[in-house]
């Protein structure tokens, strides 16, 4: 069982207990977000680390799950959104052969 206000006060171990109990849930969900498990990894450990680190500005204790949630999401957002505008060099517009290629597609 989570010891939410030992987690609010700083405690490793309710940290440790915390992600234990909470990462399969939030990789479910994450992953449904990114559709890649690697991504979801980061995700998941971010959301870990700002929650620990941002712990003072949950008010309600009993919103924790909630609290972790939000956060997960905002991560996974973060994370698609940088995907998005990648580029791979060998297919940016500038490069000759890109606009051949694509009609040919």
């Amino acid at each position: 069982m989570l010891d939410v206000q030992a987690f609010m006060d700083g405690d490793e171990e309710a940290l440790a207990g915390l992600i234990a109990e909470m990462t399969p849930p939030l990789m479910k969900y994450s992953f449904s977000i990114l559709l890649n498990y690697s991504d979801a990894e980061d995700a998941v450990q971010t959301a870990f680390f700002k929650a620990f680190v941002g712990r003072s500005g949950l008010r309600d204790p009993g919103a924790l799950s909630a609290f972790l949630y939000r956060i997960t999401y905002n991560a996974s957002v973060d994370i698609a959104r940088k995907r998005r505008f990648v580029v791979p060099r060998d297919r940016r517009p500038d490069d000759s052969g890109y606009l051949s290629e694509t009609l040919r597609a």
